[in-house]
């Protein structure tokens, strides 16, 4: 009895060992060395096995058939690697297929794929680089080029959020969606990606957000162009630190064609039927528009939504009506309605164009041309070099320190540099509403000053004094610098709180 025990116990251990060995060893497969093409290497794999392609052209397409492995060239982070690395579906399909539930363990990483004209579903051709139906693979490192399908020349989501890093993606083409077209329940995330010469004809050359989930960072979109809607993008959810130039559109959104929160993003350069550098539905904050043309809203056009522009800042936007800002004609739907705050448009007059009667509603911003609203001024904001780009704000700009603090939304601490967006210039009167230090107009905040608070020091002279209390009990009654507790009249707590500051600055 003693001897059996032993003996199960003996074969229990081995048991243990053998099932530790399979759960912690992967295997290397390499191609061509130990099988001919990719696909016979993934036929081969096991979860958790790697997949190691030398440089080469693969005249195939793939499937990753659900497995949770990873497919990557011999180095990704090569761009000379993943330019030779090659999967060329030669017009056969889609270059790589996930539809069996695949998700972020199933990895592919540093090859260049082209040649896809995509996957049938029984209407039409989709994803000429990849095919993602109900699974959200990983995707790195990769270069999309020259693939072809009706829906996502590059990719096609439905179903799927995967997450795209380091891609690029060009010369692409797709009916809708020349980059990346996203259908139905889609949250993809794409980071660090360019999208460039990509081509629609109905939308979105470079991104087709139809399902309007997509996470966008740190991308750049350039010469994409759609003869219809969104030269580099349509829809979207969040886009943030971005940069679109050179994007056509035929009808609207040389840039994009969102409803998204945009954040941080440059547009430059791009041209439009309308809404040269983007139509806007959602929110956009801290972003520069400068060289776009339209002929309805050089920088911005509106059409059936209620957008807030926040920091924001147009130059040199040109269009035959409103250079910044247009509004269109919304019928049979009710007008959109624009709140635009802390902004600076000066663009040599003509900035706002409204054919909707919509309801605009603009304050603490420096519009060219004027325009009626609380803290709102025309006078030259004195960018840095407006002609090649820079505006950001010199030393004696009247948009220092005179924006609204309340209009910053929670949550947004810097300008569109990164830097801190509450800094005050102690040689800048402020004449903004908010206590301490008040927001600049503009996505760039000027940055040679403090930031740290005197509260009640109106003229920045380092203490609050008589000549305080002077500004206060001028500004008594409105809203101005002097409301210290932002309740939007200066009154008897802010004259209290003033006195409660007396005396030199800490």
């Amino acid at each position: 009895m003693k001897k059996l025990n032993i003996r199960f116990k003996i074969a229990l251990c081995l048991a243990a060992i053998m099932v530790l060995a399979t759960i912690t060893s992967a295997d290397t497969i390499n191609v061509p060395g130990d099988q001919p093409s990719i696909q016979s290497g993934i036929d081969v794999a096991v979860n958790g096995d790697e997949v190691v392609v030398a440089p080469g052209t693969y005249f195939e397409i793939i499937n990753f058939l659900g497995k949770a492995i990873t497919v990557r060239s011999t180095d990704p982070t090569d761009p000379v690697v993943v330019a030779n690395t090659i999967i060329d579906a030669d017009g056969s399909g889609s270059v790589v297929t996930c539809i069996s539930g695949e998700g972020p363990d199933t990895v592919i990483d540093g090859f260049t794929i082209t040649g896809g004209t995509g996957s049938n579903d029984g209407f039409c051709d989709l994803g000429g680089g990849m095919y993602n139906i109900g699974s959200s693979p990983t995707v790195n490192n990769c270069t999309f080029t020259d693939n072809f399908a009706e829906f996502g020349g590059g990719m096609y989501n439905d179903f799927s959020s995967p997450t795209i890093t380091n891609c690029t993606f060009t010369n692409n083409y797709g009916f809708g969606g020349g980059g990346i077209a996203n259908w139905s329940n889609c949250s993809p995330t794409i980071t660090n990606c360019t999208f460039s010469e990509n081509s629609s004809c109905e939308g979105g050359a470079g991104i087709y957000d139809y399902s309007g989930n997509a996470t966008v960072t740190n991308c750049t979109f350039t010469d994409n162009y759609a003869d219809g809607y969104g030269g580099a993008i349509v829809g979207g959810n969040l886009v943030t630190n971005c940069t679109f130039s050179g994007n056509a559109a035929t009808y609207q959104g040389g840039g994009m064609y969102t409803g998204a929160t945009v954040i941080n993003c440059t547009f430059t350069g791009n041209s439009a039927g309308s809404g040269g550098g983007m139509i806007a539905a959602g929110t956009v904050i801290n972003c520069t528009f400068s060289s776009n043309t339209a002929g309805n809203g050089g920088g911005m056009a509106i059409v059936n939504g209620n957008p807030t522009v926040t920091n924001c800042t147009f130059s040199e936007n040109s269009a035959t009506n409103g250079r910044a800002i247009a509004f269109e004609d919304n019928w049979p739907w009710p007008p959109s309605n624009l709140t635009l705050t802390n902004c600076i448009l000066w663009d040599g007059g003509g900035e706002i164009y409204n054919i909707d009667l919509a309801t605009i509603t603009i304050s603490y911003s420096n519009v060219h041309g004027g325009f009626a609203g609380t803290g709102n001024i025309d006078i030259d904001p004195v960018f840095v070099d407006p002609g090649n780009g820079n505006l950001r704000l010199q030393p004696g700009s009247p948009c220092i320190d005179a924006g609204a603090n309340a209009a910053v939304p929670e949550g947004i601490e810097t300008d569109m540099d990164g830097n801190p967006r509450f800094v005050d210039d102690p040689l800048t009167k402020n004449t903004g509403l908010g206590s301490c230090i008040i927001a600049d107009m503009g996505a760039y905040e000027f940055q040679d000053g403090t930031t740290d608070c005197c509260i009640g020091d109106l003229d920045g002279n380092g203490s609050v004094d008589t000549g305080d209390l002077l500004e206060l009990f001028a500004q008594w009654g409105t809203a101005g610098s002097a409301d210290f507790d932002e309740s939007g009249t200066v009154n008897t707590i802010d004259l209290l709180i003033l006195f409660a500051n007396w005396g030199q600055c800490p």
